[in-house]
């Protein structure tokens, strides 16, 4: 199944953007998730809620062929494949390093078992049936660990 998307490969200015070699990651960009990391550990906090982070389960990694990088948006973030694969290692080591920052929260490398797998995935990013249904079941098995060892 093809996933259509009405402005594929425009940016928000309506123009189309190639991938740029060479292009660094900003470390604001970085700061800035981190700070949203932040953000979500204090109104969970707040309500009383424990936090919990996940890696992002994807498509893209540093292993993939020709085909499967047929399927990566390079446009939308306007990085090369290795420098995407670079902002995702950094952002999954912000969220697996979390909890030596605060030690309420709760981390897990959900992405890991899931990262590269062509079959469940209709872009990059997003997931078709069987993907939905696999992490689903994953994921629910997780917490379901998480909640009988917290009680």
């Amino acid at each position: 199944m093809k996933r259509h998307f009405q402005f594929e490969g425009l940016g928000v200015e309506g123009i189309k953007h190639q991938p740029q070699k060479g292009l660094e990651i900003s470390p604001y960009a970085v700061e800035q998730f981190n700070l949203n990391l932040d953000l979500f550990v204090h109104t969970c906090k707040l309500i009383g809620a424990k936090p919990i982070l996940f890696t992002q389960p994807r498509l893209i990694n540093k292993n993939n062929s020709k085909e499967e990088q047929k399927k990566i948006l390079y446009s939308f973030q306007r990085l090369d494949h290795d420098k995407i694969c670079e902002a995702y290692d950094i952002i999954d080591s912000l969220i697996i390093n979390y909890p030596q920052k605060d030690s309420i929260v709760v981390s897990h490398d959900f992405a890991k078992q899931f990262i590269g797998i062509d079959s469940l995935y209709v872009d990059h990013l997003h997931l078709n049936s069987t993907g939905n249904e696999v992490m689903s079941t994953s994921l629910a098995s997780y917490l379901e660990k998480l909640i009988f060892l917290n009680n």
